[in-house]
């Protein structure tokens, strides 16, 4: 059953860079991870702050850059080429229209079950200039470090597939957290909706098959910045 899941949903390179994956790799990804978690815990102190909301606003999109910074930096100074976290141009086409594919179904998986199954109205709103860049930064941010580099050197630690992309949708998952944890002052994982987590992980998942199938980044990449901006428009009312 591994062997068809492989056989079928991984590429050939993909599967072959993973497999050449050391526990030292495997220990790099978790470090990048607590990296990132402690920033995100720095983003929801500044919401606790008297800083202005031109600030905060912004602070999204620089902590995003600078956890994508960090992301390629691992890969730089381990003097690993960038198509090992997904950069190429390989399989480009197929990567897109499996992300536009993937997104479609997500926003509409989320507009009947989260609108119309509920009987509720749904409208849309043109999202601001800002809005989408800070979707497509965080969405890009997001892929390289969990998808393009902690999901494939986990595979140092965890060989089995399916096992560490599990566990890599919760390590995605958790991020979510932080800054509303510090922002609202107390630590509840009901602080997100079961739906919105749900979501979350749907997407990681999607975005992980995405990947692993073409060994190209940039379909995991539009999928997350189609949904991002596809669920960001969406406005829900009684």
């Amino acid at each position: 059953m591994f062997i068809t899941f492989k056989t079928i949903f991984e590429d050939k390179e993909y599967a072959l860079l993973c497999k050449n994956y050391s526990k030292n790799d495997g220990v790099k990804a978790i470090f990048i991870y607590l990296i990132s978690m402690l920033l995100l815990f720095f983003q929801g102190y500044l919401y606790t702050t008297n800083l202005s909301s031109t600030i905060l606003t912004n602070s999204q999109m620089i902590l995003s850059i600078l956890i994508l910074l960090i992301g390629l930096g691992f890969v730089l100074l381990s003097k690993e080429k960038l198509n090992t976290i997904g950069i190429t141009m390989r399989n480009l086409n197929k990567g897109l229209l499996y992300g536009v594919f993937g997104a479609t179904v997500l926003v509409i998986f989320v507009i009947l079950t989260d609108g119309i199954m509920q009987g509720k109205k749904v409208d849309f709103e043109l999202p601001t200039v800002f809005m989408v860049v800070t979707f497509i930064v965080s969405a890009i941010s997001e892929e390289i470090v969990f998808r393009g580099y902690i999901q494939t050197r986990l595979t140092g630690l965890i060989k089995n597939s399916v096992l560490s992309s599990s566990i890599n949708a919760f390590l995605f998952l958790s991020t979510h957290y932080p800054v509303k944890w510090i922002s609202n002052g107390y630590f509840s994982f009901a602080i997100l909706s079961g739906f919105y987590v749900i979501c979350l992980i749907l997407l990681h998942f999607l975005c992980d098959l995405v990947y692993r199938k073409t060994n190209c980044l940039w379909g995991s990449c539009l999928l997350h910045i189609l949904y991002n901006i596809g669920t960001g428009v969406l406005i829900f009312t009684t």
